[in-house]
């Protein structure tokens, strides 16, 4: 080791440092599911969820209205709200 710097952190101590906790993994997955979403994928060492399913389930879970936009020769949907989340997973999301 060089004087003044630091070994770097090995796997494990990454993952300790800086994973998401796993019961807020858990809380994030299953309020998707309650709201008719579909877990695609979730990574605990980045702490990313990615979902997906009817725009219908996403209007419900974050509590925002979608509507169509154009844009040149393109649809958009986009929301209309800030995004709004229920108080016991509030923490849990960034």
């Amino acid at each position: 080791i060089m004087q003044g710097k630091r070994a770097p952190l090995t796997d494990a101590e990454f993952g300790a440092k800086f994973s998401a906790d796993p019961q807020a993994m858990s809380r994030v997955q299953k309020f998707a599911k309650d709201n008719g979403l579909k877990v695609e994928s979730a990574d605990s060492r980045s702490g990313r969820v990615v979902l997906s399913g009817p725009s219908s389930g996403f209007s419900q879970a974050f509590q925002v209205q979608l509507q169509d936009v154009k844009v040149g020769d393109d649809i958009n949907r986009e929301r209309t709200e800030n995004i709004s989340v229920p108080r016991a997973i509030a923490a849990d999301i960034q």
